[in-house]
């Protein structure tokens, strides 16, 4: 069990993707911070061990989890040391990513509804965690994410040469591999964004200097909150009324976005039935895929022409 992350990179003020990318290892090692592991302001956690764990107060991100450390779960993905009305992880887990909308009894929403508060302060440093627990090597991974340690980015977008702010930085050194999120706190928050195609503004920029620097490039949209909006408009998932809206935002530039919920999947599905899953080889692999769109719970989301579709995860 961890409940301390000491791998949070605390540049100067003013800090820009290129000195990220700019330090080697040993570089990085001199800037190190610590957070706690534990989601934001949720105060779960008090000392390293299972017991410690207050049920009523966490939310179920499972990022101080260790590999095989637990079993069971309750309906919340809240780690349970009791058996007893408990549920087996390494069984739920595997109804997920499947290419199908799930279904539960009782819908795990603690996470959605804390993380849809607050982006900068809960989803954004919640997203980087996950990446950061998720990685090849963990050692060698780090990361910048708000509240505190958003990097500068000069634009390529001539009609808004604003500096940009990126809000969540992963590197990973062992890999040459870097992701870039955009957080958004929900859905509902991107489209009500009027300056939400950070896309647009980031992307050229992103990818002409990380090539520079010789890593690979990962840039998505996080998205906190319920993801059922998230889902494309196929058979057998429930309405929402702003798909479309999200669909018709998303359509364009190849944009990609991966949901928190799909984070927290990934990272049980890790701790349980798949030790060896790690973001810089699966990501990856779906981003230099023709028609690859996002991550959800549910699966992949492909554009196949004008439609998009729900499919399988290829580590299923």
């Amino acid at each position: 069990m961890e409940i301390i992350c000491r791998n949070v990179l605390r540049l100067k003020s003013g800090a820009t993707f290129s000195d990220l990318l700019s330090m080697t290892e040993d570089e990085s090692l001199k800037y190190v911070d610590m957070i706690e592991i534990c989601v934001p302001e949720s105060y779960a956690v008090t000392e390293k061990k299972l017991s410690s764990i207050n049920s009523d107060k966490c939310f179920g991100c499972l990022n101080c989890i260790d590999n095989r450390e637990i079993e069971h779960i309750n309906s919340q993905f809240v780690p349970s040391v009791n058996e007893k009305d408990s549920l087996l992880l390494s069984s739920i887990v595997r109804k997920y990513f499947c290419g199908v909308y799930p279904k539960t009894e009782s819908p795990a929403n603690k996470l959605s509804i804390h993380s849809s508060k607050d982006e900068t302060r809960i989803s954004n440093p919640m997203a980087a965690l996950y990446l950061w627990r998720m990685s090849a090597n963990p050692l060698r991974t780090f990361f910048c994410s708000s509240p505190s340690w958003e990097l500068s980015l000069p634009t390529t977008d001539p009609l808004d040469q604003r500096e940009g702010h990126i809000d969540v930085t992963v590197i990973s050194h062992s890999t040459r591999t870097i992701c870039v999120l955009e957080g958004k706190a929900t859905l509902e928050s991107l489209l009500r964004d009027i300056m939400r195609n950070q896309w647009n503004r980031y992307y050229e920029s992103l990818k002409k200097t990380a090539e520079e620097f010789g890593f690979n490039l990962l840039f998505f949209y996080s998205i906190g909150g319920n993801e059922l909006g998230l889902y494309p408009d196929v058979e057998g998932i429930p309405h929402h009324s702003r798909r479309k809206e999200f669909y018709d935002f998303m359509k364009e530039d190849g944009k990609r976005f991966i949901s928190l919920e799909a984070l927290r999947q990934l990272r049980a599905r890790q701790i349980s039935v798949d030790l060896g899953w790690n973001w810089e080889k699966w990501l990856w692999k779906l981003y230099n895929i023709e028609g690859f769109v996002g991550v959800l719970s549910g699966g992949i989301v492909m554009k196949n022409d004008s439609r998009f579709e729900l499919k399988a995860a290829p580590w299923i």
